[in-house]
């Protein structure tokens, strides 16, 4: 088993629209983040990762998911699962997302495609 307090995650990353605080679990396989978004994200184009998928889970706020062709409407208690290399866009209006990854997350497969 494996456990952390939100008052022991260090890794809190901020931009203009979004603010990630990242549970750092320590394993390979799964990790889990608290995403909050108002506005858009990415702010131009569109995002995917290409190794890793997630499984959102919409814990409350509102918004829009643009992905494969798709206007997803977000509203709080849903479940969204993004495969590997699928184009994506959030936009949230106080939306907050806890995001669980397979494998682990990392920056070096997550590509912004303008």
């Amino acid at each position: 088993m494996k456990y952390i307090n939100l008052e022991d995650i260090k890794n809190i990353r901020k931009n203009d629209c979004c603010e990630f605080i990242d549970y750092p679990l320590d394993d390979k396989d799964i990790d889990g983040a608290l995403i909050r978004i108002n506005g858009r994200y990415p702010e131009e184009g569109k995002a995917k990762n290409t190794v890793c998928k997630e499984l959102v889970y919409i814990a409350d706020g509102n918004g829009k998911l643009y992905i494969n062709d798709q206007i997803i409407d977000l509203k709080k208690d849903m479940v969204v699962l993004i495969d590997k290399n699928e184009e994506y866009v959030w936009e949230g209006n106080d939306l907050k997302l806890f995001v669980t990854c397979d494998p682990n997350w990392y920056i070096e497969q997550h590509e912004e495609i303008k």
